[in-house]
């Protein structure tokens, strides 16, 4: 019998679910660094939840997609590349980005389609 194939997105969730190797221990509140990546962290756990626990087919609005990224943009212009692990933080942007691509981005809903129930 095979392993199973961990897909990206499951990556990146457990990646997040680990916080990037960050214990809660060593975040310091007044490091943005450490506040970005915990708050991208939180933001693709509670995508991942939404997701699976969606008794529908899951189809975000583009306006939702569109305020995920707003937040990443956000997070990534806070980033100060003097604080510690400023890597980690740039990876944790990065990764939220292709994170949206995958699991928001390839469902959002089209408005243009037609709803007929």
């Amino acid at each position: 019998m095979g392993k199973k194939r961990i897909t990206t997105e499951e990556r990146i969730k457990d990646l997040a679910m680990k916080c990037y190797g960050i214990s809660e221990g060593n975040i310091e509140e007044n490091n943005w660094n450490h506040r970005v990546i915990k708050g991208l962290c939180s933001m693709i756990i509670k995508i991942w939840v939404d997701w699976k626990e969606d008794t529908r087919h899951y189809q975000p609005s583009r306006r939702l997609y569109e305020r995920y990224l707003d937040t990443v943009s956000r997070g990534e212009h806070r980033l100060d590349p003097d604080s510690a692990d400023y890597e980690t933080a740039v990876r944790v942007v990065n990764d939220c980005r292709k994170y949206l691509n995958l699991v928001v981005g390839s469902r959002v809903r089209d408005r243009t389609a037609c709803r007929v129930f």
